[in-house]
């Protein structure tokens, strides 16, 4: 998978999830809202696996990111948000 073929999804977990983001690394509750980033399985050579962040954790690495990594631009990016609604719920 290269820098332009990131995926993103969202969804709202069915059973908790540790942040992935180094400095947080916090569980992300069942029920939040969690942003996935989509990378290639590692312990398989078929699939992929999700990464799950807090939004906050996410968006404020992408603050800090170079400028040829891929961000999230518009909620079009992310799978599934559609699905969310005003209130952050699905």
């Amino acid at each position: 998978m290269t820098m332009s073929e990131q995926r993103f999804a969202a969804d709202y977990g069915k059973r908790a999830a540790k942040c992935q983001m180094s400095k947080c690394k916090q569980q992300i509750e069942k029920g939040n809202l969690r942003i996935a980033k989509i990378v290639k399985n590692p312990f398989s050579d078929e699939g992929d696996m999700k990464q799950y962040h807090h939004p906050k954790c996410l968006f404020d690495a992408f603050s800090r990111a170079k400028s040829t990594t891929k961000v999230i631009e518009d909620p079009g990016d992310i799978e599934g948000w559609s699905n969310v609604n005003s209130e952050g719920r699905i």
